[in-house]
């Protein structure tokens, strides 16, 4: 699982790979307002993503917010809870 500040990374994969869509990722504590630094995103030859530079700073409930936009505005939007 997640630790608690230090770098973490992540992998996600999409089915279909990616073509033209733009894939982003942060991370915000609802309860508290904020998020933490941008986050690198680096797209892979197999057409997943490899997220790294996530750093959770302080202990509590997070969220991961992701967005799958193409061209013409939003495609989807996933949420997903890291307790820390």
């Amino acid at each position: 699982g997640p630790v608690l500040r230090t770098e973490n990374s992540l992998e996600v994969t999409f089915s279909p790979a990616l073509t033209t869509q733009v894939f982003t990722l942060d991370a915000f504590m609802v309860e508290h307002g904020h998020g933490t630094r941008p986050v690198t995103i680096t797209m892979q030859d197999d057409g997943s993503a490899l997220i790294t530079k996530l750093f959770f700073v302080m202990p509590g409930l997070w969220q991961l917010r992701a967005s799958l936009t193409e061209e013409g505005g939003l495609k989807e939007l996933a949420k997903a809870p890291v307790q820390l």
